[in-house]
């Protein structure tokens, strides 16, 4: 039996997140972690990202807080003390209890905010370096337009079409054009963990 460290990762949105559950290896650093994210959320690993304190959470929102870990080709904007290289980081390092948590923040345009809770160790048979547990429903894909776009898109989906206004109904046509172009069916519900581990684990 081998030691893993186990995270639950969400959607920063108020109601229905997606969430997808896995386990890494215990010398795992905070870029394993991020490729783990990539590769859960079946984003394309196209953008900048950083690792940053989640100092408060509620259902009204949350704050952020300092980085923690970025990525190599961030110089730290001008801080006079960067944050650490994610590479260099290990989990361990920073996730010391059960609870504990930060946010990656993803593509510093559209920017997603994704919650990452550390949910213990855990212990497996055999060895390998990642392997995808449970989530549920559909993460939004990458370049669609940010967590706020994705809120309005799902929750106004789920309003008669003749009670959306100008805007809302203006956005949803946008983005169904969209994923059709880019042959993506949208089920806001829809997860499939038999596909997604074929793609995530990794011995």
């Amino acid at each position: 039996m081998a030691q893993y460290m186990k995270f639950r990762v969400k959607l920063m949105v108020p109601n229905d997140a997606p969430w997808r559950g896995f386990v890494l290896r215990d010398s795992a650093t905070f870029a394993d972690l991020h490729l783990a994210i990539q590769s859960a959320t079946e984003w394309e690993n196209c953008h900048m990202h950083q690792f940053t304190a989640l100092t408060a959470e509620s259902k009204k929102g949350f704050e952020i807080g300092e980085t923690i870990a970025r990525m190599v080709q961030d110089v730290g904007f001008g801080d006079s003390k960067p944050a650490p290289v994610e590479g260099k980081l290990r989990l361990k390092d920073y996730f010391k209890r059960k609870g504990d948590k930060c946010l990656y923040n993803y593509d510093f345009g559209d920017d997603w905010w994704v919650g990452v809770e550390y949910e213990g160790d855990e212990e497996h048979k055999g060895k390998f370096k990642q392997k995808l547990l449970d989530g549920a429903r559909a993460w939004p894909p990458d370049d669609f337009g940010g967590q706020y776009a994705w809120m309005d898109f799902v929750y106004g989906m789920k309003e008669p079409a003749n009670k959306r206004d100008e805007d809302l109904t203006e956005l949803i046509e946008e983005k169904l054009a969209w994923m059709a172009e880019m042959g993506i069916e949208f089920d806001a519900e829809a997860f499939d963990l038999t596909r997604a581990k074929k793609t995530f684990d990794l011995k």
